[in-house]
């Protein structure tokens, strides 16, 4: 049960690394409401996914899809706002 505490914790602050920056690109060229509206479907996600992770680490799937999913769009609207305003 450590282990997999330990691991759903140390895989939580390996993807906040990665989508910290995106939220921030997010909320300086896009919408800081939007930023703040995938960060909390991020969360939420995460939250699901720790709770599954713990219970039955085999039904852990579909959290981790919808928090790959906010990480993705995250990013992609990030990249979309940076190229809008390269180009205007």
């Amino acid at each position: 049960m450590f282990e997999r505490a330990y691991r759903i914790q140390k895989n939580t602050l390996e993807n906040a690394a990665l989508l910290l920056p995106a939220l921030w690109v997010n909320a300086a060229v896009i919408s800081d409401r939007g930023a703040a509206a995938l960060g909390a479907f991020w969360l939420t996600s995460r939250i699901w996914y720790a709770i599954a992770y713990q219970n039955a680490p085999a039904k852990r799937g579909p959290a981790f899809d919808l928090s790959m999913t906010a990480f993705a769009l995250a990013w992609c609207a990030g990249a979309w706002g940076i190229k809008r305003v390269l180009m205007s």
